[in-house]
């Protein structure tokens, strides 16, 4: 689980910020792209040698003082595979200006607009965490949804670290594809 938020935290590094005081209509700058960075790290090895766990908070943003604690217990050869699985899009209620992302309907219902289904990022994470908790039926269900048509990143480095970029913007969807011999837990799924 410890695991899956460092890579989370990493990886919503790659989400592009909006600045609030954006017009409406300049929020989402379809001509951009997004990056994925996630660092793989042994967190079991790295608190049983004493790192406090607990000082790292995922943000979203890279977070210097973690990558130096960890180094040492980065991962080699792991690989992780991103799927693009729906649109991001701006909502204005009563001038909140948020984002919110399509969801196909195989992956789950939370909101409805129309005739597409919508979400916030914090509701993608909450539902995706119950939908996690002491269930391999639904990472299994993830996987598989993954195996459909899933690109695979370039295996982690010997810094546990793997990139990619140029992605359209959009809902991602994360599945750890492939880890060395010597792991034995994958990092559940996870959206950015």
């Amino acid at each position: 689980k410890k695991v899956m938020y460092t890579c989370m935290a990493v990886a919503m590094a790659a989400v592009p910020t909006v600045p609030a005081f954006a017009a409406q209509s300049d929020v989402i700058d379809s001509t951009r792209t997004g990056s994925l960075t996630i660092h793989k790290y042994d967190m079991t090895a790295a608190e049983k040698n004493g790192v406090d766990l607990n000082q790292f908070t995922s943000t979203g943003k890279q977070d210097q003082k973690a990558e130096d604690a960890l180094k040492k217990y980065a991962i080699k050869g792991v690989e992780f595979s991103y799927l693009r699985v729906g649109d991001v899009e701006q909502q204005s209620e009563n001038g909140k200006v948020q984002m919110i992302y399509e969801l196909p309907d195989e992956l789950q219902k939370i909101k409805t607009e129309g005739s597409k289904v919508y979400f916030t990022s914090q509701v993608i994470n909450q539902k995706l965490a119950e939908a996690l908790e002491d269930n391999t039926v639904t990472k299994d269900k993830l996987e598989a949804y993954m195996g459909k048509s899933g690109t695979a990143m370039d295996l982690t480095d010997a810094k546990g670290v793997t990139k990619k970029d140029k992605l359209p913007l959009g809902l991602y969807l994360i599945v750890e594809t492939k880890v060395p011999e010597d792991v034995t837990y994958t990092t559940n799924p996870w959206f950015v």
